[in-house]
């Protein structure tokens, strides 16, 4: 389970600031939230949902991007060259940043140990690099200085594959790839495994219109077992289609699905789409109806897309990250898809949902905890900062939080006034 999440020196972010999933000592309102932290070790217990909210331009979705760009240098930078220009994106706002490296740090769970993975970069290369076991006491993995490495022997099964890279002089460990991702590419371990399997399994995306994150959906529910409980968890969100087909666009025969279906295929986007069919009538009149993803409802098409993610993640116990995250869904379903993920019953894998979200609705304290919801915002040094409800001090554990935050007691509100002048005043 993700613990924190820290990054400095990128995009709107100048100092380090910590997305922080673990769960403070302040009570619930009601007892059913304590089952939203669950521990994950003698101490700590790692919260199953965390919320963030802010103005517009806040930088909420500068985190996510952050996040982003980190798990993608970890796990791909060895096999992708051109990766570390394109990720970095050093604070804009003063000439002192723009020339500093951008830093970002994991703490997380994997395999019953506590590691902590980081690494300091330019868009030119990775200066510094670590990873550490934390379960007992601070214990190196490995530690990266420029092209030197020094390593625990302890961790590594294959030595030789490691002196290999150890080197530096080969394709792979290069200065503008990550040494993890590098690792990656060999059968050196257990530990490393574990962690770069434990990266790889965030889900983070911004926009459910990407091409490829529905591309990636549509493969998710081409999965066994996937399909079957999509397809009841969209039945329980009033969506109940008879049959639901994956099509792979470059592999269909023309028998295979009626004209009306084939027609409006040609019109979808990408190699996979969807074609559902609908009856509706009596027994002895029944009427099938088919339609691709496109003839759908917004709020439709934006589930099918989510509820592949939504049940890979429970499933497998992952961790899932959604940008604007009330985009196109009813407000009473996007509290049924938080408690799920808040439930020992629902969320029997411990998986955690981090998302970003305008939807005040949300803020219930008989849905959410006070250190599950976090804020962000953007000072007159247009830069960001990360808090959390629980650091404001006076705030009552049953308190409405909707209206103390829509009235500006929490901050991270958009600072307001008249558009009427705004817009007609000379």
């Amino acid at each position: 389970m993700l613990l924190s999440f820290s990054v400095s020196n990128f995009k709107s972010f100048r100092e380090e600031q910590v997305l922080d999933l673990t769960a403070s000592a302040l009570q619930p309102a009601f007892s059913w939230l304590e089952n939203a932290a669950v521990p994950v070790g003698k101490e700590e217990s790692a919260l199953r949902v965390k919320a963030i909210y802010g103005a517009n331009a806040s930088g909420k979705s500068n985190l996510i991007k952050a996040l982003h760009s980190m798990l993608r240098l970890s796990v791909l930078s060895a096999k992708q060259p051109d990766l570390l220009p394109e990720s970095v994106a050093p604070f804009g706002f003063d000439q002192e940043h723009k020339t500093k490296p951008s830093s970002f740090e994991l703490r997380f769970v994997a395999d019953e140990r506590e590691y902590r993975y980081g690494f300091s970069v330019t868009k030119q290369a990775f200066l510094e690099e670590w990873l550490y076991d934390e379960t007992v006491r601070k214990a190196k993995v490995f530690v990266r200085t420029g092209q030197k490495v020094s390593t625990g022997k302890k961790y590594f099964d294959h030595p030789e594959s490691v002196a290999l890279l150890e080197r530096g002089d080969n394709a792979l460990f290069r200065e503008d790839a990550s040494f993890l991702s590098a690792l990656a590419l060999f059968s050196v371990g257990d530990v490393i495994a574990g962690v770069v399997d434990f990266l790889s399994g965030i889900t983070v995306f911004g926009d459910v219109d990407n091409l490829s994150v529905e591309q990636g959906a549509y493969k998710l529910l081409a999965r066994e077992g996937v399909q079957a409980k999509v397809l009841d968890l969209l039945k329980y969100a009033g969506i109940d289609f008879s049959e639901l087909f994956v099509v792979d666009k470059e592999a269909i025969e023309d028998n295979q699905l009626p004209p009306d279906a084939l027609t409006q295929l040609r019109s979808t986007r990408g190699r996979f789409s969807l074609v559902a069919s609908h009856k509706w009538g009596t027994q002895d009149d029944e009427i099938i109806g088919w339609l691709t993803e496109t003839g759908e409802s917004q709020g439709t098409q934006k589930l099918l897309v989510l509820a592949p993610y939504i049940v890979q993640t429970i499933m497998q116990g992952r961790i899932l990250v959604i940008d604007e995250f009330e985009a196109k869904l009813h407000t009473r379903l996007s509290r049924e898809i938080v408690a799920m993920f808040n439930s020992a019953t629902g969320n029997p894998n411990n998986a955690q949902f981090i998302f970003a979200t305008h939807d005040t609705n949300l803020l219930d304290h008989k849905l959410l905890r006070r250190d599950q919801i976090d804020f962000v915002e953007k000072g007159e040094d247009r830069a960001s900062e990360i808090y959390s409800l629980s650091d404001v001090k006076g705030i009552r554990k049953e308190a409405d939080f909707e209206s103390d935050y829509l009235g500006g007691s929490y901050g991270a509100v958009p600072d307001v006034t008249d558009f009427n002048i705004a817009i007609l005043e000379d």
